[in-house]
């Protein structure tokens, strides 16, 4: 009996010695903090389902599958119905119906338009593509809550025009594992900024968690801060509010 009081103990000694030896990679490890955000915004939602809503004055819908989506947009403009229609295959805008002819540069600029909008409502779903590169940046406290600071940039991808050196910012929250603010700079063929979006209002729709933003941006005096530092910009009152990003009539449909 004594023999056995001896082995147990010395294998708790041994169980808890391992615990507490285990070095906590989790704590600071970008991969395992997008993860646990994914699954708190149930982006595996908007990779199996048909999503439409309305940001502005114009419509959009996803449908996505196993690799293959198809984003679509429409608008009303001087009388005319315009529908673009982005899929693996490439984009095609048709007016009032009827498929109308594109050269390259306004094909790369409808799409990287249409491709971005729904990269933006999706997140942080993006923030798992092959070609992005993580990098974790530290812990920051915004409005007394606890975040964790994370870098998104691309690998080069010379088959894709539409993603140059564009780069994100992510704070996401230590706790909750939500992305309650974000930062970019798009350097775009023909769309160039640098913004600071904070969430201001959150709700879940059939699992999946949609967000609506104030958009900031920075002053002449603050126009070079690095991505990076956005918060600490917007912290101190040195952005503007430039626009919002609300989302409005939204469906979900699964697929």
């Amino acid at each position: 009996m004594k023999r056995f009081i001896t082995c147990l103990g010395i294998g708790l000694g041994l169980v808890f010695w391992q615990i507490a030896c285990k070095p906590e990679t989790t704590n600071n490890d970008p991969q395992y903090i997008i993860d646990q955000s994914l699954k708190a915004h149930g982006s595996k939602v908007f990779d199996q389902s048909i999503i439409e809503f309305k940001i502005g004055n114009r419509f959009y819908k996803s449908t996505r599958s196993q690799g293959q989506f198809r984003y679509e947009r429409f608008w009303d403009s001087i009388g005319v119905t315009i529908h673009d229609d982005l899929t693996n295959n490439g984009l095609v805008r048709q007016i009032d119906q009827t498929e109308i002819i594109l050269d390259t540069k306004k094909i790369d600029n409808y799409s990287s338009s249409l491709r971005l909008t729904m990269y933006h409502f999706a997140l942080p779903f993006g923030f798992n593509d092959p070609a992005v590169i993580k990098t974790y940046l530290g812990e920051v406290i915004l409005m007394e809550e606890p975040y964790h600071k994370i870098k998104i940039s691309f690998k080069l991808n010379p088959n894709d025009r539409t993603i140059h050196d564009n780069v994100y910012i992510a704070w996401i929250h230590k706790k909750k594992f939500t992305m309650d603010y974000l930062a970019y700079v798009l350097n775009e063929p023909e769309d160039k900024a640098t913004h600071f979006m904070q969430v201001v209002v959150a709700q879940k729709i059939e699992g999946f968690r949609v967000q609506d933003y104030k958009v900031f941006k920075p002053t002449q005096d603050s126009l070079f801060t690095r991505p990076e530092d956005l918060d600490q910009t917007w912290a101190a009152n040195q952005l503007i509010e430039w626009s919002t990003f609300k989302v409005n009539q939204l469906k979900i449909r699964p697929k």
